[in-house]
């Protein structure tokens, strides 16, 4: 497993983790993700990942696509990104901020996300 703690991801889009396995996803800052996903659990290979994501804040730029809005092509995107989920998230504090003009709008959620992905 991996945990990722601590880090300060910007401008990243599909460059943002993408990891399998037991991995926790813990305190981190991600700034304009662009039009992938801020975090890829699992990504697109075979076997089951399990992944606890806590305290980490998420601020949208300018190439951002919002959590759950459909895009123009008819995809949603998300700030996560799964293929197959086989449990169900548990959540305890994600902190979101949209920016809107030269308001900061910052949504709190209480996250505790623990998924467990068992691609076919």
């Amino acid at each position: 497993g991996v945990t990722l703690y601590r880090n300060l991801y910007i401008d990243n889009k599909t460059r943002n983790p993408k990891v399998k396995g037991l991995n926790q996803y813990i305190n981190n800052v991600i700034y304009n993700w662009g039009n992938g996903a801020a975090y890829n659990m699992g990504g697109e290979s075979e076997g089951e990942s399990e992944t606890t994501i806590e305290n980490n804040y998420f601020i949208v730029g300018p190439g951002y696509n919002y959590i759950g809005v459909e895009q123009a092509n008819g995809t949603v995107e998300t700030i996560f990104e799964s293929v197959t989920p086989t449990k169900p998230f548990y959540r305890r504090q994600l902190l979101f901020s949209e920016l809107i003009g030269l308001e900061t709008i910052m949504i709190a959620i209480r996250w505790s996300i623990k998924r467990t992905f068992n691609e076919l």
